[in-house]
């Protein structure tokens, strides 16, 4: 079986977030963007994956990366697919099946991840967990030796399901919880704040 590499594709802090510019400042956003990124390295340092990987993000997510005990990469100066694919493919060199996972969700768990590694049969079959709110995709586990390529962006989790059955790739959906639910919208906001309350301020505060 091979081993499982967790990938977390991150923009900056200070220019992630545009759509939270009406309730939070720059500096607020930038915050809130770091803490959740502590969250995940947590919940994927805790995961029975071998690897986790920060891609991009510039010197401030390195050095949170350092923190947790997770490697860093540095963009390549592509998009995010791009620069996903990249990662990707180095970790597939390397014998590595990919997790791609996003840096904003506030509630993932070891277990979660864990809950995709189990449903991929160790990393050899196909999965992916569409988002709870907006038709992305919130994660998916990419198996070694196979074509596959991401397609994040508007409605992703759609055009990965139909990518993966014209290539006819074994695939799974599934939708644990604290992978489903990533941070974007004033809306989630409100969500998220009545699942954790106080959610807004802790996530906000740089001393979190």
């Amino acid at each position: 079986m091979p081993d499982i590499a967790v990938l977390i594709p991150m923009k900056t802090p200070c220019s992630a977030k545009s759509r939270l510019s009406g309730l939070f400042s720059v500096s607020q956003r930038e915050t809130l963007v770091k803490n959740m990124l502590k969250r995940v390295l947590l919940a994927a340092r805790g995961s029975s994956a071998q690897s986790v990987t920060v891609v991009g993000g510039g010197v401030s997510v390195r050095r949170i990366a350092s923190r947790y005990f997770a490697e860093w990469t540095a963009s390549l100066g592509n998009d995010l697919n791009g620069d996903l694919m990249d990662s990707i493919k180095a970790r597939e060199s390397e014998g590595f099946s990919a997790i791609y996972l996003p840096g904003d969700l506030p509630f993932v768990k070891a277990i979660d991840i864990d809950a995709v590694i189990d449903a991929s049969r160790q990393g050899t079959r196909l999965v992916l967990v569409p988002s709870s709110s907006d038709g992305g995709t919130s994660c998916m586990l990419i198996p070694a030796g196979n074509d596959f390529t991401t397609l994040l962006g508007y409605d992703s989790f759609n055009r990965h399901l139909k990518a993966a059955r014209d290539m006819e790739l074994e695939t799974t959906v599934i939708s644990p919880l604290g992978v489903s639910m990533d941070l974007d919208t004033e809306e989630d906001l409100i969500r998220f704040e009545e699942l954790e309350p106080g959610f807004r301020a802790r996530l906000a505060d740089p001393n979190h």
